[in-house]
């Protein structure tokens, strides 16, 4: 029994050291910052966030420019776009000790299979063009929940006896219907209307967006999802052992100009497709860039004829 207990200890103080060992990156701030992240951007370097918090009264220059198009919501500086499929598995190592430790992020996703040149997903774009408020939405989920609601057609109020037409009483009178049963018709007519009335009135909210919902259309828009990153959490987590060292990695950065303009490091290909659309036809690739584990990239093949008749 003593020799039971022993072992016991021994184990968890083994996975005591594991863990801590696995969780030192985590003291790093620029890590700590990337590790808690929900919204895929880090908001503190966001354009409004940093007009909000602007005190000393002078406009910060990206407030005053002209808004002939919709300008970067990010302030000036270079990020680094991640695949969110490995920031949610380097997430889940870090917190539970899942599986063995990440390789680092294949941003080779990010680059077309023609031509090598950076397949960037529509989410991002449409981010950075302004086109949607948030980095990690579906870009005509956006579009549809900021346009505004369709005029609702006015009803009578409740207590308002209805009125039928006075051809329609003339026709119901010429086939035979008494004043009293029309009468009995319009208060049926009244009890009616206030029952949708009630029943709409006790209907629960719906939230705008549904998170499953929008992680669907996520995937058939966008041939991979991704994340952004500062250039200081990109260097902390290098330095910081948050992959094995001896790996090489590879990054696809945005650029953004204080005058609100952006570019990519590596060439954008405008000739292939970058949205999840060929990727529908194939459940098992279905969330293959968007799910929590992480898959290597598969090649594809072409079909060999069946020649035998």
């Amino acid at each position: 029994l003593m020799e039971t207990e022993t072992a016991r200890k021994t184990e968890q103080d083994r996975l005591e050291q594991e863990k801590l060992e696995r969780k030192k990156p985590l003291a790093n701030p620029s890590v700590r910052r990337f590790y808690t992240r929900t919204k895929g951007v880090p908001t503190e370097c966001l354009v409004d966030n940093n007009i909000n918090n602007n005190n000393s009264g002078t406009p910060s220059l990206m407030a005053s420019l002209p808004r002939s198009r919709p300008a970067c919501p990010l302030i000036s500086g270079t990020y680094v776009i991640l695949p969110r499929a490995w920031c949610h598995q380097w997430r889940r190592y870090m917190k539970t000790g899942e599986g063995s430790m990440p390789l680092p992020p294949e941003s080779s996703a990010l680059l077309c299979d023609a031509h090598k040149l950076a397949l960037l997903p529509p989410h991002l774009e449409a981010f950075l063009s302004g086109e949607t408020s948030q980095l990690l939405a579906s870009v005509k989920q956006d579009v549809v929940a900021s346009s505004p609601a369709p005029p609702t057609t006015p009803t009578a109020p409740v207590g308002v006896r209805p009125t039928l037409d006075l051809n329609m009483v003339n026709s119901l009178m010429a086939a035979g219907i008494s004043p009293n049963e029309l009468a009995s018709q319009q208060m049926a007519m009244l009890r009616l209307q206030e029952g949708q009335q009630q029943h709409i009135a006790a209907a629960p909210a719906t939230p705008r967006r549904d998170s499953f919902c929008n992680n669907e259309l996520l995937d058939r828009e966008n041939h991979v999802v991704v994340e952004l990153v500062t250039q200081e959490e990109w260097m902390a987590l290098k330095e910081t052992g948050c992959w094995p060292k001896q790996f090489s990695d590879y990054s696809v950065t945005v650029n953004v100009d204080k005058n609100g303009s952006f570019g990519f490091s590596t060439l954008p290909c405008r000739d292939c497709d970058a949205s999840g659309l060929r990727f529908t036809s194939c459940a098992s690739l279905k969330n293959k860039f968007r799910s929590k584990r992480w898959e290597p990239k598969s090649v594809e093949q072409k079909r060999v004829p069946n020649l035998e008749y």
